[in-house]
């Protein structure tokens, strides 16, 4: 893939071409894809890359956590704070270690720092000196508060039957920024049969519910899982309106235990959307995140993104790799309005309006049974699609069936994609030996050698395979490259992804102008 500097930054930028309006032109156009320096945890600052440090001025009072400090808990601090107000905020700044006092209450107009190590109360790290909230299994780890931040913790070990195991934001909207959301689990309720679609226990890393607008940025979420339930990553249901913007979402995987038979298919169909699903008239932005190796099995569908119940999200500008479903919609899955009347009888409606996908990367994600792989529009769902990347998908890059429509397709690159009997047939622009990899649990990255003859760099948000696994690269130098997510093939080889836009795929694109480039034929 290239890179080219740009405004003084680095970015990753597939270009891709727009649909011919005229015998005489030809628009190119490009997700323009951010700096893989700006998407998941920000141990360091964006401009200097000097270790990232908190700034208290804004705040009326400053309270230490540590085994030592002033409070030994994060709860006993919280219970210090009495006049908390938008004039008068608190800053808590926890210590490393681990804290085992699961549910953590935010608390209103009181911001939650972690990450610190001992005496240093300047510059936090959230992999080296880890602030850990630990639900140990029992219980929700953390519930949410407006005007509340959570900025620099491990949040794991949640475990409940319900919704958000890991945060839970019902009708709030807190700051939720630079954690690693990691191994939290939502607990199959009771499904009964001959009721249709129900809800299950949704969110297993964050649930935002009943209108919140919660601002979700900079977070590695990871190896989360529902047993029955959406979205063991992010779950927004109820007219949840959110910001879920330069998250990773790994290996994160829904309805484990969803084996019911229903309608004569193992599985009830309650766990969609993998990383993210939006139902019941939600529509988040979700922008600039990395989603890869997401799995929602059995009979469901969304391995990456769900839609539905009038919900209108913008997705736009992620990357969407190696993640699999059950049944369609590897990638993406958008569908219209789904209700039961009282006798169970299933009925959908259009929406108000399409779902607009727009400048993603689509590529290598597969579905079990149906398809395609990409991204699935069905039962009156409306999608509007431009200027994506669909490549390499399985069994299909985009389709829309059962009274669904791609309403516009503009400017998207859609190629070497599957058929129902046919494989994939993505062509990678280098191989190369891996001759050492090692998993970095607390990044959730795999770190892999390569064979030193490799000679050229693969950069920074490049898509790889490896084996029958995808990812996106998360750095890259002559010696290895670290991916995002855990991988499990042993293949001995890393190919990456040919630049789709080199000679061989059509007109080369011409010198650039600003942010677009356009050709005369």
């Amino acid at each position: 893939m290239k890179t080219f500097s740009f405004v003084g930054k680095s970015w990753f930028r597939p270009w891709v071409t727009a649909l011919v309006w005229s015998a005489a032109a030809v628009a190119w156009a490009a997700p323009v894809m951010i700096s893989m320096d700006h998407v998941g945890p920000r141990p360091r600052s964006y401009s200097d890359k000097k270790p990232r440090t908190i700034d208290l001025r804004p705040y009326a009072k400053v309270l230490h956590v540590a085994p030592d400090g002033e409070y030994h808990t994060i709860g006993a601090a919280l219970a210090a704070v009495k006049n908390a107000s938008a004039t008068n905020r608190y800053a808590l700044l926890v210590a490393e270690g681990t804290y085992r006092e699961a549910p953590v209450r935010m608390k209103q107009f009181v911001d939650l720092y972690g990450g610190f190590s001992g005496g240093d109360w300047k510059t936090p790290d959230i992999y080296d000196h880890a602030s850990i909230l630990d639900g140990e299994g029992k219980s929700r780890v953390v519930t949410g508060a407006d005007d509340a931040r959570l900025d620099g913790f491990t949040v794991t070990g949640g475990r409940i039957r319900g919704h958000g195991a890991g945060i839970f934001c019902d009708g709030v909207s807190p700051t939720i920024v630079n954690n690693t959301i990691v191994g939290n689990q939502t607990l199959a309720p009771e499904i009964a049969e001959g009721l249709g679609k129900q809800v299950a226990s949704e969110g297993a890393a964050i649930a935002l519910l009943n209108g919140s607008q919660a601002y979700v940025a900079n977070n590695l979420i990871a190896e989360n899982t529902t047993e029955i339930g959406n979205a063991a990553g992010i779950s927004c249901r109820g007219g949840a309106d959110a910001k879920i913007l330069r998250n990773v979402f790994a290996n994160n995987t829904s309805g484990v235990q969803d084996v019911q038979v229903f309608h004569g298919k193992v599985g009830s169909r309650s766990s969609p959307g993998a990383a993210v699903s939006c139902c019941d008239a939600s529509s988040p932005q979700i922008s600039f995140n990395v989603i890869v190796m997401c799995t929602a099995i059995n009979n469901n569908d969304g391995g990456g993104i769900w839609v539905e119940g009038n919900s209108r999200p913008t997705i736009n500008y992620n990357w969407i790799a190696g993640n699999i479903s059950g049944d369609d919609g590897g990638g993406v899955y958008v569908m219209g309005n789904l209700y039961y009347n009282d006798e169970g009888e299933r009925l959908d409606t259009a929406p108000d309006g399409s779902v607009a996908v727009e400048d993603n990367i689509i590529v290598g994600n597969g579905t079990v049974r149906g398809g395609p792989g990409g991204l699935r529009v069905s039962r009156f769902g409306r999608v509007d699609l431009r200027r994506n990347w669909i490549i390499g998908n399985e069994k299909g890059g985009a389709a829309a069936a059962e009274g669904a429509q791609l309403c516009v397709v503009e400017g998207n690159v859609m190629a070497d994609n599957g058929a129902k009997r046919d494989p994939a047939t993505p062509r990678f622009g280098s191989a190369v030996e891996i001759t050492q990899r090692r998993y970095d649990e607390r990044a959730c990255a795999t770190m892999l050698s390569i064979s030193s003859e490799a000679g050229n760099v693969t950069p920074a948000g490049s898509l790889v395979r490896i084996g029958k696994q995808w990812s996106v690269v998360k750095s890259g130098d002559p010696a290895g490259l670290i991916v995002w997510g855990k991988i499990t093939d042993e293949a001995s080889k890393v190919e990456v992804l040919a630049d789709y836009t080199a000679a061989d795929n059509g007109p080369p694109p011409p010198a650039v102008e600003g942010r677009r480039r356009k050709a005369s034929q």
